[in-house]
């Protein structure tokens, strides 16, 4: 299985069999990647990532889907905003280079959102301070300092 070949790689794997314990378990599994199986005889991995756009998640979603099933495959993929998506039975270097390139998107989102709230600080806590003020010799105040304020 796919989560046998994950932890032999040292990854932290949490398998559930439906969409609601998917999303049970990622309130308390913190999940760099969710890898969906979209058609499975109990559940439809199609309502999970429904479900994942509705509340907003950024983590992404590496969607299975069977043989033949392109239509399925695009419609997750940009409808349904999944990372990308694989055909099963899944080729191994295939699922390892996808499953590290959507690692590192997630990453990428991270920094952003730090960055994005470190800003937002920012500019929170410059509208409570008073702009630095630095003086500076004018040629038309007749020698006097005056202050320049700067501004953001």
């Amino acid at each position: 299985t796919l989560s046998a070949m994950l932890s032999e790689r040292d990854f932290e794997t949490l398998a559930v069999g439906d969409c609601q314990k998917a999303l049970e378990g990622l309130t308390a599994f913190n999940a760099d990647v969710i890898v969906a199986d979209l058609i499975t005889p109990r559940t439809d991995g199609f309502e999970l990532l429904w479900r994942l756009k509705e509340h907003g998640y950024l983590t992404p979603v590496i969607a299975l889907i069977g043989f033949g099933s392109m239509d399925a495959a695009l419609c997750a993929v940009h409808d349904l905003r999944a990372f990308w998506y694989l055909e099963t039975p899944v080729e191994p270097l295939a699922f390892q280079s996808l499953l590290e390139r959507a690692i590192r998107y997630k990453q990428s989102l991270q920094k952003n959102n730090a960055l994005k709230r470190d800003q937002d600080l920012r500019f929170a806590l410059d509208g409570l301070a008073e702009p630095p003020r630095r003086c500076s010799r004018s040629s038309r105040s007749s020698g006097r300092w005056r202050p320049l304020l700067r501004q953001y």
